[in-house]
């Protein structure tokens, strides 16, 4: 979507709501014990839940089903008229808008920035929300728009330091390898092989590396791929 947003000149404004889940109330009946520091009459009394809360089992459902509602209702019954994409539910789009929404995160792609700005504006009757900023940051990606080339470059600089921190190494130590990987290097099982004997968690840095291949570093994507076949039991050959 970025890319088709570039083709056609879209602007790009992102948001964020704030407290999301809070802001609907729960759909079923939940009764909860009652929370350390409130006074509460001598017995056994619990209390009845009224708001969507966080780490409910289906808290982020209860969100996305208002949110889609409330976009999708008619702009005569105080909704703003949108439609939901067939392929993707997470997009809606009208005439000069098109909306995408992640839990409490939002991306929109507007024909100008008058559209976004009102879009916006509307948005904060029904929600609680911060004015709308750039597209410089989602999901931890940077993005770089760069309107004089019509190009965008995106980076996870936050990760990749997360993941040198839990190395235990830096930049500057690190072993250099050329990217893209040599796809004709295939690791094996090497059960005989010798141990890992570093102390960082082998799973959670082939994780992170996963998703950073997954969303700006495709060129790493086959040696992380061969990595995380030997996620289980990893051996030296496997760092």
């Amino acid at each position: 979507m970025l890319s088709l947003a570039v083709i056609h000149n879209l602007h790009i404004t992102c948001i964020d709501f704030t407290l999301a889940f809070p802001q609907v109330e729960v759909e079923t009946t939940i009764y909860v014990e009652v929370p350390l520091g409130c006074e509460a009459p001598e017995g056994d009394y619990v209390c009845l839940l009224l708001k969507n809360l966080y780490r409910l089992k289906q808290a982020a459902k209860t969100w996305f089903k208002h949110l889609r509602d409330t976009l999708m209702m008619d702009e005569d019954k105080g909704g703003y008229g949108f439609k939901q994409s067939a392929t993707d539910p997470c997009l809606f789009y009208k005439d000069g808008v098109i909306l995408i929404s992640w839990v409490d995160d939002c991306l929109i792609f507007a024909k100008s920035k008058q559209h976004a700005d009102d879009l916006i504006k509307d948005l904060h009757k029904p929600f609680s929300l911060p004015e709308g900023g750039d597209v410089c940051a989602y999901f931890g990606v940077q993005v770089d728009i760069n309107e004089r080339n019509d190009t965008i470059s995106m980076t996870q600089p936050f990760l990749i330091q997360r993941i040198i921190d839990e190395l235990g190494t830096s930049i500057s130590t690190a072993n250099v390898k050329p990217t893209p990987a040599v796809y004709k290097e295939i690791l094996h099982k090497d059960a005989d092989g010798p141990e890992r004997k570093q102390n960082w968690n082998y799973r959670s840095v082939v994780g992170m590396l996963n998703y950073l291949a997954a969303t700006s570093r495709p060129d790493i994507l086959f040696a992380v791929h061969q990595c995380a076949r030997f996620s289980v039991n990893p051996r030296l050959s496997h760092k």
